[in-house]
């Protein structure tokens, strides 16, 4: 296979924070956006992050997307702490996901 094939624009995924938890405490599952693909540079500075909680949220924050694909969160900007950890957990579960991006969708039925 040649490499070009594999090589993609990133796409931005829904994500649901959606825990019974979370839907209990605030009424709805809360919903977010990130790319289902991130740069060298942002693997290499997650995964250089040790027992440092604050650095991971900041990883984190510019992760989250808008629906538009703009950061969600500005730098003044904070969320619960609840959302904050579940957001985190999410994200981490997703970036480890390489099924995403490498499989095509199923969904969609060949062209004839």
């Amino acid at each position: 296979m040649d490499l070009s094939q594999l090589a993609e624009t990133p796409k931005l995924l829904h994500l649901q924070l959606d825990s019974e938890a979370i839907v209990e405490k605030y009424g709805e599952p809360i919903e977010f956006y990130m790319y289902d693909r991130q740069s060298i540079p942002t693997y290499i500075k997650l995964s250089s992050i040790e027992n440092d909680t604050g650095e991971l949220i900041e990883a984190v924050r510019q992760l989250v997307m808008t629906k538009a694909g703009k950061p969600m969160l500005k730098a003044d900007q904070t969320l619960p702490f609840d959302i904050m950890m579940a957001m985190i957990e999410k994200v981490v579960a997703e970036l480890g996901n390489g099924v995403s991006q490498t499989t095509k969708d199923l969904t969609t039925e060949p062209a004839s």
